[in-house]
């Protein structure tokens, strides 16, 4: 799932390993259709309200994620004591939504795109960083072009 190391600053390397955590809480959430414990202490603000949302309607679709994801270039873009932007390219395409009924695999849209570049808005909580928000960016969005690397 990471493919990044993780960076030898320290203070960035906490607000990766926060955010680690909480994308492996938001997946876990979204495959099991409902907010597992410690997510609400990783996953606040806006962030929360999107992963609720897609809780939801995953559960009232009957679909779940499943696969994995891959996040590369993943980056602490800016770093204050109260706030961190991470950015990151997240590679979906080894993962697909899965009928809960049949347990079918349902393909995924070809139009759409496999690959996102996300800005992740972090705020430390409890002594850990948790995402606060997130923006999606595909192209053509120039700023999608640092996933273009890998």
């Amino acid at each position: 799932m990471f493919a990044t190391p993780l960076p030898s600053d320290p203070a960035k390397a906490k607000v990766i390993e926060g955010f680690r955590e909480s994308q492996i809480l938001w997946d876990q959430s979204t495959e099991e259709l409902r907010i597992v414990p410690s997510a609400t202490e990783y996953i606040t603000g806006k962030a929360l309200v999107n992963l609720r949302d897609a809780v939801t309607s995953g559960a009232k679709d009957g679909v779940a994620l499943g696969g994995t994801d891959r996040l590369y270039d993943t980056t602490v873009s800016s770093l204050t004591s109260k706030s961190a932007s991470v950015t990151s390219c997240d590679d979906g395409s080894k993962t697909s939504s899965v009928d809960l009924a049949t347990r079918q695999k349902i393909p995924n849209d070809p139009n759409a795109p496999q690959t996102v570049l996300v800005i992740w808005q972090m705020s430390p909580v409890g002594g850990h960083w948790a995402i606060t928000s997130l923006d999606v960016i595909t192209p053509p969005d120039p700023r999608f072009n640092v996933c273009l690397t890998q």
